[in-house]
């Protein structure tokens, strides 16, 4: 099917993958107040946080985790902005969204230009020495290709020469890197990875042949193929072991704790179940409330 350029980001943008504030940041205000029948074990960790609204970091590009709701520009829906309320909720505080690339999403935390960062980010070794974060959730990455596979790419020995577009900043990135490499020690053409803001830019790139091979989490992966099955397909995992978590600056051990005893409380009362099942998760991707420092 012959897409224009003009076109496709239409429907991108219909389907809630294009977004705003891709090129810097912008807040937005979706508050939260505190449930009339808070557990103890809510009300114990609102104790440390009282009085704060939290302003939280997120990148909203990736469906089903984060995306700008089509019908309403000023709010945000997903996964993670529902995980975001229950949570709030449970500690009976108020929160602010900053919505950036995923790149600066680091930078501003470790800046206290927010407090939080909730957006799909992988708790990496590399990353928590810079943040540190409380788990929610097991993380499984997967890639998109070009329709039928022209190329034949099933497995990461195989994109030796190819060109892979990846978002700025994220662990999938990484991992093509590290396949460059070893194609490279093995005599083979190296993979040319090709840089891009966000998961849009990465999807036109394949639609426009600019790029043979994207990778993402699963679920988003899965995602946008069943969105613009015209063009795009999944093809292979990547076992990363690997788990999303909550971000929080060094300092704040009082948030820090907060997050993880409302977590905690969330996942021991069923929410983030019934959240996953209706993002389209599995229940068995919760993680374990735990809090990594290094």
């Amino acid at each position: 099917m012959n897409i224009s350029h003009r076109w496709l980001i239409g429907l991108l943008t219909a389907c809630g993958l294009v977004l705003t504030a891709c090129g810097g940041s912008s807040s937005s205000q979706q508050g939260s107040s505190a449930s009339t029948s808070q557990s103890s074990a809510c009300k114990s960790a609102g104790a440390k946080v009282k009085g704060r609204t939290l302003q939280i970091a997120i990148a909203p590009t990736s469906p089903p985790y984060e995306t700008i709701d089509p019908n309403n520009a000023d709010h945000l829906v997903g996964l993670d902005p529902d995980l975001i309320d229950a949570v709030t909720n449970c500690l009976g505080v108020k929160y602010t969204y900053t919505t950036m690339t995923f790149d600066g999403l680091v930078a501003a935390l470790e800046t206290k230009r927010v407090d939080l960062i909730w957006s799909s980010m992988l708790a990496t070794p590399a990353r928590a020495k810079q943040v540190n974060y409380v788990l929610y959730q097991k993380a499984a990455s997967g890639t998109d290709v070009r329709k039928g596979n022209p190329k034949n790419l099933n497995t990461l020995a195989d994109i030796c020469g190819t060109t892979a577009a990846e978002v700025t900043g994220t662990v999938e990135a990484t991992f093509f890197q590290q396949q460059s490499d070893k194609c490279v020690a093995q005599g083979k053409p190296a993979v040319n990875i090709t840089y891009y803001p966000d998961n849009n830019a990465c999807v036109l790139a394949i639609k426009t042949g600019r790029a043979d091979i994207f990778s993402t989490d699963t679920a988003l992966t899965a995602a946008l193929a069943k969105k613009f099955p015209d063009f795009l397909q999944t093809s292979f995992d990547i076992t990363t072991g690997l788990n999303f978590g909550v971000g929080v600056n060094k300092s704040d051990n009082d948030l820090l704790n907060a997050i993880f005893e409302a977590v905690t409380e969330i996942q021991s009362d069923g929410t983030e179940v019934k959240l996953l099942t209706k993002w389209g998760f599995a229940a068995a991707q919760v993680q374990a409330a735990q809090i990594v420092t290094s």
